[in-house]
């Protein structure tokens, strides 16, 4: 689990964690609740040839927003 900030303005902040794998699910929670918005997992990959991230997802928003949002991440399986 952690906790992330998706900047002002951005739309999506990849994460990267050597926890996850194709058969784990991630959920997102927002800490400040934005209605109009739905943060989502766009995607996620394993296996990656990258030393650096091995394994990640990227957490998502159809629209910048005009404040940090602050979430939550948890990998299950």
């Amino acid at each position: 689990s952690g906790k992330a900030t998706l900047k002002q303005g951005e739309t999506q902040i990849k994460i990267c964690n050597t926890n996850l794998t194709a058969k784990k699910q991630v959920y997102l929670t927002a800490e400040k609740q934005d209605f109009a918005q739905i943060l989502r997992v766009k995607s996620k990959a394993t296996n990656v040839e990258d030393e650096n991230c091995p394994s990640f997802f990227i957490a998502a928003i159809d629209r910048p927003l005009d404040y940090d949002l602050v979430f939550r991440w948890l990998i299950i399986e």
